[in-house]
């Protein structure tokens, strides 16, 4: 959906798949205009687009113009780019593209890779990070392919910058998703102004009536404008190759020590109906909460159990550890098939347990026998972790380790390839593997997966367990 909202600016129709051979100059200082996402010749993208072309299919129509190419990008963008294209390229460039776009699978495949090294694999990673849905997706693809990759005010990391640093939070911070896609346009326009490339139905146009009306999963009848045209879709199943692939997902800070990353790669090997992309807010790790404004959520926990009641107090989910069950628990609407969930989690002090005192993690799901169960459970009481596929409530074979609250500060679960991993970390960043075993089949056959964040004691003095940041990249 992200492709067809774009190649509408770009391309002048929903059906990004015929743009391959797409290729004209439109005026905008970035000399000629091609292709799947646009590539300029001006940028460089156009340029390492054909230089990777010819690594693959040397014998090709475009390696002779890899020289015009490179006098293309010297030039840059402005008003002389026009005549850079039309001087070093010309209309037999043109021609040549063209037959290579209608001719070639290659080239075509050459394309899609781009787009996706270049462009998508960058913007799904700070849309999650982001908390955003599929339309908070769509802008931050269509201002990454406008603006171009960097960190200057005027690309594509700087206008994501300027957001997150604004009043106007990403909803991962607590903040309003639409309040939050708003202020994205709103700095993107004043870089499209200052660059004299605004237009009141321009780009931007094409998401604010989307913002307002709350269409952030893209469902239902979504209608646009962009420059006087009009488009609409229902709800539509995209084309083979908008999914097929393997999708990096990553997350690193850097510090004085030096950089850290936890990876998490996402692959799609044929198409599926419907939903699925990451974007897709059925995927477990969309359900994001900070637990930062003292309120719960209930339209994210609607399903909360025990007495006394949950809390949500000081930046956290606060559960009463005593002789009831009492928990956080999400609706079960959630997969984890190709996904995954992290939390930080505080167990109860012992305060006089005898044997269980404990803070769990939980996937459970509405079609398995009750007591089935995905689990990490933190048991003061015994001092242990615990990593468990529990049926009727309990696995002999679970997985068990000396509990370490610097160690095990955050626990994590993931499903990717029919394998279900067990992680912890430190700090929510990079992590160690604790346990993995084949996915079990109750995990990723329906879309009803619950989250649940539970404490319990046998004996002792009521206290609390605390959890934070659900699927909150952590910086």
């Amino acid at each position: 959906m992200a492709f067809e909202l774009t190649s509408t600016a770009e391309n002048s129709t929903k059906d990004w798949t015929t743009a391959y051979q797409y290729i004209e100059d439109i005026g905008d200082k970035r000399g000629y205009t091609a292709g799947v996402v646009g590539f300029v010749s001006s940028s460089g993208d156009m340029l390492q687009l054909v230089q990777q072309y010819t690594a693959e299919q040397p014998d090709n129509p475009l390696a002779a113009y890899i020289p015009g190419l490179q006098q293309c990008y010297r030039v840059g963008y402005g008003n002389a780019a026009s005549h850079a294209a039309g001087t070093y390229l010309g209309t037999a460039f043109k021609n040549a593209w063209i037959r290579a776009a209608n001719t070639d699978s290659v080239f075509r495949k050459v394309q899609r890779d781009m787009r996706k090294s270049m462009y998508w694999d960058d913007c799904l990673v700070q849309a999650l990070a982001d908390g955003v849905g599929p339309l908070g997706l769509a802008i931050h693809y269509d201002i990454l392919v406008n603006h171009g990759v960097g960190d200057d005010s005027e690309s594509y990391g700087g206008i994501v910058a300027a957001a997150r640093a604004s009043a106007g939070k990403p909803p991962s911070k607590g903040g309003s998703e639409a309040a939050y896609l708003t202020k994205l346009c709103d700095i993107r326009d004043d870089v499209l102004r200052g660059w004299g490339d605004y237009q009141t139905d321009g780009r931007s146009g094409i998401f604010r009536p989307l913002i307002a009306a709350g269409k952030f999963h893209l469902t239902g009848t979504i209608t646009w404008s962009v420059y006087g045209d009009s488009y609409s879709f229902n709800r539509p199943d995209p084309p083979v190759d908008a999914r097929v692939g393997s999708y990096l997902l990553r997350y690193s800070t850097t510090n004085a020590i030096g950089t850290s990353s936890s990876d998490i790669t996402v692959t799609v090997s044929e198409p599926e109906g419907g939903d699925g992309g990451p974007g897709d807010p059925s995927l477990i790790a969309n359900l994001v909460d900070t637990f930062d404004d003292n309120t719960i959520n209930t339209v994210l926990w609607p399903d909360n159990y025990g007495s006394p009641a949950a809390t949500e107090l000081g930046g956290r989910a606060r559960l009463p550890c005593g002789p009831d069950y009492c928990a956080y628990q999400s609706a079960g609407i959630y997969t984890l098939a190709g996904s995954s969930a992290f939390v930080r989690m505080v167990p109860p002090e012992k305060n006089g347990a005898v044997s269980e005192a404990y803070a769990s993690f939980q996937l459970t799901s509405a079609a398995a026998p009750e007591g089935t169960a995905i689990t990490i459970s933190v048991n003061t009481a015994t001092g242990t972790i615990r990593f468990s596929s529990n049926v009727d409530y309990w696995e002999n074979n679970a997985v068990s380790a000396t509990y370490d609250a610097t160690t095990h500060a955050w626990v994590r679960v993931r499903e990717t390839g029919g394998t279900l991993y067990w992680d912890t970390s430190t700090n929510g960043i990079t992590w160690t593997n604790r346990r993995s075993l084949p996915t079990p089949a109750w995990v990723t056959t329906a879309k009803d997966i619950s989250v649940i964040l539970e404490a319990h004691r046998d004996a002792g003095t009521v206290n609390f367990a605390e959890f934070d940041d659900l699927n909150v990249p952590q910086s």
